[in-house]
């Protein structure tokens, strides 16, 4: 309970820059996923409300999002020399490459057909190569993160530490929801529950998405500690101008 209500107090100290890019995004959000559910009831045609398609509206925000997701990180790692705040600006922009690009899905097919994988507890070959894919490069790029942490500073550690909570919930929609939706709709057959399990892992993954740019825009906007390599470098570079 103390980690939890330490949490929310921090959420709460956060400034206004969090503050109206959560609201503007949450509002998007919402916007979306209330014309996905339109869509389904038939009360819209339009096929780029289905926000479980590529290249759809719901996709492409999660794409706008995922850029300045980066952006910031990348401007983090710079202001505060921190390898960690890299590191997460690494797998952001990752996960825009292999969002936009469908890598997951090619190369999880290819991996299954390379190492023939089995279906697994009901999920198909080219499921767990969807995994085994996404494992081969977030895997060691959490790794490298763990040893930027155990070097960063007091507000770096702070930072990742909570970057990395919400990242795990943005997994568990992504990764979990989605490993039991391919369970579940593959073993029975429910009228609506394809599209109740889109709902959930789609909706979700924008909402947490959100989350995780109006933190990153409220560190960028209203500033982070200095470090101490960072206030050297700085000071190096003003005096050679």
């Amino acid at each position: 309970m103390s980690f939890v209500s330490t949490q929310l107090r921090w959420a709460a100290s956060l400034g206004r820059p969090y503050q109206v890019v959560i609201a503007a995004f949450v509002s998007a959000d919402l916007v979306l996923i209330a014309a996905y559910c339109a869509l389904k009831l038939g009360w819209l045609a339009d096929p780029n409300f289905h926000i479980g398609d590529d290249a759809v509206y719901g996709e492409l925000l999660q794409y706008a999002k995922l850029f300045w997701v980066g952006l910031g990180m990348a401007w983090l790692a710079w202001r505060t020399s921190e390898p960690i705040c890299g590191v997460l600006a690494v797998l952001f922009w990752g996960l825009l490459l292999d969002d936009g690009a469908m890598l997951h899905e090619r190369w999880g097919a290819a991996v299954a057909g390379w190492l023939s994988l089995p279906s697994v507890g009901g999920l198909e070959g080219a499921h767990v190569g969807e995994i085994v894919f996404l494992a081969s490069w977030v895997g060691p790029l959490f790794l490298i993160g763990v040893g930027a942490y155990r070097r960063a500073g007091p507000w770096a550690r702070g930072f990742g530490l909570r970057m990395l909570a919400v990242l795990a919930v943005l997994a568990g929609f992504g990764v979990g929801v989605d490993a039991v939706h391919q369970l579940v709709v593959g073993a029975v057959e429910v009228p609506g529950l394809h599209s109740l399990f889109v709902l959930v892992e789609e909706g979700g993954e924008m909402l947490v998405l959100s989350v995780i740019l109006a933190i990153v825009a409220d560190r960028v906007l209203a500033g982070v500690p200095e470090t101490a390599v960072a206030r050297e470098r700085r000071d190096v570079t003003a005096a050679a101008a």
